[in-house]
């Protein structure tokens, strides 16, 4: 019996749906908008951290083009201090093969604690463009993107 191997997958339609009815994502994203950042100052008094005294400004998804054209997603999470005191302020670069959005929290975590954080997809994750080769690519996505910061 001969078999056939199938190589052409595009006639194949996959719809990805979300496992959360709509009310549990909106309610999620209410209390990321508005509730998170007095979320981590009561867990960082309980935790010994004390309170954080800065509010966080998230600036929305943007896209940071590589000198090859590949765009990389990026959220930005800056404490509103910054803005007061117009300086610099020290900041945290989160490369992630996962997706960025799944960690939020971390950014609004060390920004409420007045770290700048930068939370980035890398090349072929997430909402980032190109193709994930393997280690080949990051070093230099990442000094690009270091460039980017400063």
């Amino acid at each position: 019996m001969k078999q056939k191997y199938v190589t052409n997958l595009s006639y194949l339609k996959v719809i990805v749906r979300p496992r959360f009815p709509k009310f549990i994502r909106g309610l999620n994203k209410i209390i990321m908008r508005h509730g998170i950042v007095p979320l981590v100052r009561i867990l960082g008094k309980l935790l010994g951290m004390g309170f954080s005294k800065n509010g966080v400004k998230r600036y929305p998804e943007y896209f940071i083009t590589l000198k090859d054209g590949t765009k990389l997603a990026t959220d930005v999470y800056v404490p509103k201090k910054v803005f007061k005191k117009k300086g610099k302020c020290p900041t945290i670069l989160v490369r992630l093969p996962y997706w960025k959005d799944s960690m939020n929290i971390l950014g609004y975590v060390y920004a409420a604690y007045g770290f700048v954080t930068i939370i980035q997809d890398i090349r072929g994750t997430g909402h980032s463009s190109g193709f994930n080769y393997y280690l080949f690519t990051e070093r230099d996505d990442g000094l690009e993107t270091l460039e980017w910061i400063s």
